[in-house]
């Protein structure tokens, strides 16, 4: 499957409209307020350019004028990560070092936002 087969062709004008309604930079630009965010790029990613957390962490920042809102971390990885030892247990404590540094409320929000599981009826307080 082609990108255009599964975004839509951007010379079609209703396409271009829709792609732009999801597209990350251009949303960013309209944003006042941004929660914390944690982007981490893998600059062995053949699927994904890590220059694209860069822009949009820079269109963020210029829409909110807050740097520290948006952290990126770039490593020296693949698309899935690490796959086992020392570096895979880095690679899962990161975020969660992210969250606890960013104090109470922020953690707080990062677990509403989690949709609950269908199967299951735990909640978050």
């Amino acid at each position: 499957v082609n990108e255009w087969e599964e975004f839509g062709d951007p010379h079609d004008a209703a396409a271009r409209a829709a792609i732009a309604a999801y597209a990350p930079l251009q949303r960013a630009a309209g944003v006042e307020s941004f929660p914390p965010c944690l982007l981490r790029p893998a600059l062995r990613d053949a699927r994904t350019g890590w220059w694209e957390s860069f822009k949009f962490a820079a269109a963020v920042r210029d829409a909110t004028g807050d740097a520290a809102t948006v952290v990126v971390h770039a490593d020296d990885r693949g698309h899935f990560g690490p796959a086992a030892g020392r570096a895979r247990a880095y690679d899962a404590a990161l975020p969660v070092a992210f969250l606890l540094a960013c104090g109470e409320d922020a953690l707080a929000a990062a677990v509403d936002a989690v949709p609950a599981d269908e199967t299951s009826d735990a909640t978050f307080t």
